[in-house]
């Protein structure tokens, strides 16, 4: 049980009390510039949140129902997220293996881990004539070998929520294609994005705490599905474990956010730029409390 004084830990950057901090004004336009300058690309639009961006992707590839689009991860999980299936479905079909019927390619950078095989990718979807997506949604900064993450593709997805202290806003970017926000839409993201903006020009800084919150994990022992080296900037810490169940069980008893990962034996933590260290060791008390008493 939380007990007084505790607070709910969040998966998410925006639901952990920060203070009244207070930032410059940003327009649609400046952040689009923004996100234009650190991407080192011509064209950016700010859309409602990462699935809007692959919405707009979908729709101006112009896919019949039969049509497919082969979805590949980090880690090659069976499942992916519904957050990109679905929004495939309503276009045509997700694929899990590439074919004749294959109309683009989506590369997920899993828990913010670079697809090794994306230079790989690129060649292929250059081949078959089709674009390729990279779906950055987990990190914006991670680098494999001499390349970062959103260098190959032809789109480029953000989503704010899982980066940044705002509830929603996302990005696309790469080749311009149609993307407008509706008016609602455009009028709720809008008050999001001093924060964003603000969080992107202190981006190094924010990454260097998610690396240093993943390191507190696992120096406390918790079984890691990766070693997140200076490369990499994690989104969640994915625990492995066969006690996922009396993990979630413990974490939803002490009020932190956990979910196991698509039928998996993995156990997400939060693990963003925002938890302090004694919420890092409020979670891993929560953990090897399960695992000692499983010994």
């Amino acid at each position: 049980m939380m007990t007084a004084g505790q607070f709910h830990l969040s998966f998410l950057p925006c639901e952990y009390p920060r203070g009244d901090a207070v930032n410059p004004a940003c327009s649609k336009e400046q952040i689009e510039a923004q996100f234009r300058a650190y991407f080192d690309r011509p064209w950016a639009v700010l859309t409602f949140n990462g699935r809007g961006a692959l919405d707009a992707v979908m729709r101006s590839l112009k896919l019949e129902r039969d049509d497919e689009v082969f979805v590949t991860t980090t880690f090659d999980y069976p499942n992916v997220s519904s957050c990109v299936t679905s929004t495939i479905f309503n276009h045509c079909k997700p694929a899990r293996l590439l074919s004749e019927k294959s109309k683009a390619i989506v590369v997920i950078h899993e828990f913010g881990v670079p697809h090794k095989g994306t230079p790989q990718l690129r060649e292929l979807a250059d081949q078959r004539g089709i674009p390729l997506i990279e779906d950055c949604a987990h990190t914006i900064d991670s680098r494999r070998d001499d390349w970062q993450v959103g260098y190959f593709g032809d789109f480029v997805i953000v989503s704010f929520s899982k980066v940044f202290p705002v509830p929603g806003g996302g990005m696309l970017l790469g080749k311009a294609v149609p993307c407008e926000l509706t008016d609602r839409e455009l009028q709720s993201a809008i008050p999001l994005l001093p924060a964003a903006a603000a969080a992107l020009a202190d981006w190094p800084a924010q990454a260097h705490r998610r690396r240093a919150v993943f390191r507190s994990y696992a120096a406390s022992g918790l079984p890691a599905l990766f070693e997140a080296d200076e490369n990499v900037t994690p989104w969640f810490y994915p625990l492995e474990t066969p006690y996922w169940e009396d993990i979630m069980a413990a974490a939803a008893q002490q009020g932190i956010d956990c979910g196991r990962w698509h039928g998996t034996d993995i156990v997400v933590l939060p693990c963003h730029q925002y938890l302090c260290d004694a919420d890092v060791d409020r979670i891993s008390a929560m953990v090897t409390g399960v695992f000692a008493a499983r010994a």
